[in-house]
């Protein structure tokens, strides 16, 4: 359980961000630190999900997971921190998870209800951690990532510059031994967020210029926008 000056930080921030959600959308269009390759990727990526009838057919689509592989290299999931699984490794964890994944294909962010917030939250995580998509310790930067481009109504991408900045402060702060504690704990606030700020976030994906490409994004987005204000 998160300490409660920890909680009341994380309360201010919170009514911060979405009393001032749309700023900080601009903020992060402003700076938006992907390039031209990453968000083509995201979006020639998301468009491809689209057409599948279901999430399990992308699953079991083996080009989907190749260029859902290129897409996490692309994002510094290739990198002398982070490293990848094979493709062949990757569809296999997968399909491992698809009965668990496919459980969650009818939830959203903006519309999950309260009494199935702790249900459906409980039920990411465990589809997050038993993925193995890389070869690090810690699952929840590369497994979210994918699991966004799977189910981007529902699980945001998540990474320590901003996401783990943004609820603790310091990156350092993620710690392997509580990634199940930390992860609840986050996206029960993103859920509030996404309830609070629904109007805000409706809009930008009308729109849907850059980035704001679902509900998740979008708040992924403004996050860190903030993180770009407050601690640049």
């Amino acid at each position: 359980m998160i300490r409660y000056e920890t909680k009341r930080r994380i309360e201010t921030q919170v009514e911060d961000l979405v009393d001032h959600f749309p700023y900080y959308l601009a903020v992060f269009r402003g700076r938006n630190p992907f390039t031209g390759y990453q968000i083509n990727l995201h979006r020639s990526l998301l468009d491809a999900r689209s057409r599948y009838l279901s999430v399990a057919e992308a699953i079991r689509d083996q080009k989907f997971v190749a260029r859902l592989h290129e897409l996490l290299a692309a994002w510094g999931m290739q990198s002398r921190k982070a490293v990848l699984v094979s493709e062949s490794e990757m569809a296999a964890s997968l399909n491992d998870q698809a009965q668990n994944i496919v459980s969650l294909e009818g939830f959203r962010i903006c519309e999950l209800k309260a009494e199935e917030s702790v249900n459906v939250t409980e039920r990411i995580w465990q589809v997050i951690s038993g993925l193995r998509l890389g070869k690090q310790a810690t699952k929840i930067v590369v497994n979210s990532k994918a699991l966004h481009h799977l189910l981007p109504m529902l699980i945001p991408p998540i990474d320590r510059e901003y996401t783990v900045r943004f609820f603790f402060r310091n990156p350092s702060a993620w710690r392997i031994d509580r990634e199940a504690e930390q992860f609840r704990e986050m996206y029960s606030w993103m859920h509030q967020i996404a309830l609070r700020a629904k109007v805000a976030i409706l809009d930008a994906l009308a729109v849907g210029e850059g980035m704001d490409t679902s509900e998740t994004k979008v708040i992924d987005n403004a996050i860190v926008g903030y993180c770009k204000v407050h601690s640049p």
